[in-house]
């Protein structure tokens, strides 16, 4: 049987103003969540990751627990729901709404 490890790799572009309202709900909602105890900076490093993370997984139109909804190229889904202060560039995504992927094959 042959092997071969395929390697994904994606750039999702995330902006945000950590001096929003909405961004410092979001880094709180996601503290008590995860029970985080970290500092402000390594907890926004992690919430943006988890970010990316369920953007690969879900696209960028599901409310992402704990967080709330991402706008999308400065555009809010619907301003009756809860926005985290994120917005994402939809460039970094296909017509399908999942991350471009690049791959290499070893």
């Amino acid at each position: 049987m042959k092997k071969k490890n395929v390697t994904l790799t994606a750039v999702i572009s995330l902006s945000f103003d950590e001096n929003t309202q909405e961004f410092k709900n979001s880094i709180e909602s996601y503290r008590d969540a995860t029970e985080s105890v970290d500092d402000d900076e390594t907890l926004k490093a992690d919430m943006l990751q988890y970010i990316a993370l369920v953007c690969t997984i879900f696209g960028v139109e599901k409310e992402i627990e704990g967080i709330g909804y991402l706008s999308v190229d400065g555009k809010k889904q619907d301003k009756k729901l809860k926005w985290c202060g994120v917005d994402v560039d939809s460039s970094c995504f296909t017509i399908m709404g999942t991350p471009d992927f690049q791959t290499e094959i070893e």
